[in-house]
């Protein structure tokens, strides 16, 4: 693969994706900014990268980037493939995925999520999505969604190939590998009453919303 359509800019010590720094790759395919140290994507970074195919940011520090930022990937019109795992995000803003008009893969294992919104995937209703040694879940009514997608789709998602890294990332091979073995379901922290339990496990009536997390 070309210098032109791979750009390998993983363990740089980048804490910022800023606006112009791909200026010039409007024929990268793929990207890799993993294990970095990046909080901060700014506004209208991705637009002139429109054939950008994978995005890799996993290992790096992201958090309120895409909890709080509106459509931080816009632009990215034919990526299939977006890795976020290994990151400090508790949930994702509802328009966080907005402009990733052809995603089909999403890994946001090994974060400290405690919630998603439906709302957030709701222009993908075939999201192949990866949840793994995901360990501090609110597990109530708001997560029935998560917890159908999830069971219906489970055939795909452990069947779904994840691509692996260049073999300098030893570390990231490692993390792959033990998330195919274990299940793709968040773990609750929340309430009490479910903490260690696997989402997709626990029963519809015992998923219930009653203000207290006991």
């Amino acid at each position: 693969m070309t210098f032109d359509y791979f750009r390998d800019l993983s363990f740089n010590k980048l804490v910022a994706v800023k606006k112009g720094s791909l200026k010039g790759l409007s024929r990268l395919r793929h990207l890799d900014l993993s294990h970095n140290h990046i909080t901060v994507i700014e506004p209208e970074t991705f637009l002139g990268t429109e054939k950008l195919e994978s995005l890799d940011l996993s290992w790096n520090n992201l958090s309120w980037a895409l909890e709080d930022m509106e459509s931080p990937f816009n632009g990215l019109k034919d990526c299939t493939s977006l890795n976020l795992a290994s990151n400090r995000l508790q949930t994702l803003h509802s328009t966080a995925l907005k402009g990733l008009l052809s995603l089909k893969t999403l890994n946001l294992s090994s974060n400290p999520l405690k919630w998603l919104s439906p709302l957030t995937f709701e222009e993908f209703p075939y999201l192949i999505l990866h949840l793994h040694a995901v360990q501090t879940f609110v597990c109530d009514c708001e997560s029935t969604w998560l917890q159908s997608k999830l069971n219906t789709h489970q055939h795909s998602l452990t069947n779904s190939h994840v691509t692996k890294p260049k073999s300098r990332h030893r570390d990231s091979s490692k993390s792959i590998l033990n998330q195919s073995k274990s299940k793709n379901s968040p773990i609750c922290q929340f309430p009490t009453s479910l903490e260690g339990k696997t989402l997709t496990d626990i029963s519809l009536q015992d998923l219930k919303c009653s203000g207290k997390l006991v």
